[in-house]
């Protein structure tokens, strides 16, 4: 579960955001024949991005940074010896500071938008500990404010 609070500023070529939350979860990692390891982790974060936009296409940018803690666990000792190290490390060395990066793009059809975007963790000592290095993703948005611009204008009505 996370939350943020932030601001949204748009200027004439798009928007700028910063952002700042934080979020509390349990990663649970099965390993068959009840052999279960369960971490309990803190997280928060700052995050300026920057999107630029016209009529047919968006493209935005952003970093987070992140400060992760992982204040207990519960290990099943029956596991391979390489993931207990590693989930003891991340108890015994954390809070971790970390920094994202991420890029989106998309094509807009108003009101819907078809995008792509990749998010990459540039910390080698994330990795160590078998963080995702990387994740991709593709999305369709809707934009309600433009749905009911054209409905407006639809119905006889012109004005924003």
């Amino acid at each position: 579960m996370e939350a943020a609070a932030g601001g949204y500023f748009p200027l004439s070529f798009g928007t700028c955001a910063i952002y700042a939350g934080g979020g509390i979860g349990r990663a649970r990692n099965d390993y068959g024949i009840q052999r279960i390891a369960k971490i309990n982790h803190n997280r928060w974060f700052v995050q300026p991005s920057f999107t630029f936009k016209n009529d047919w296409f968006r493209i935005g940018m952003g970093m987070r940074l992140i400060l992760i803690n992982f204040p207990s666990g519960n290990i099943d000792y029956r596991i391979e010896p390489e993931d207990i190290a590693v989930i003891q490390g991340l108890e015994n060395d954390s809070p971790f500071i970390f920094p994202e990066f991420g890029g989106n793009m998309g094509i807009r059809i108003n009101p819907v938008t078809i995008s792509a975007h990749l998010v990459v963790l540039p910390a080698p000592r994330a990795l160590e500990y078998n963080f995702d290095g990387s994740n991709f993703g593709v999305g369709l948005s809707l934009d309600l404010h433009e749905l009911g611009k054209k409905q407006k204008k639809a119905g006889g009505k012109t004005k924003d």
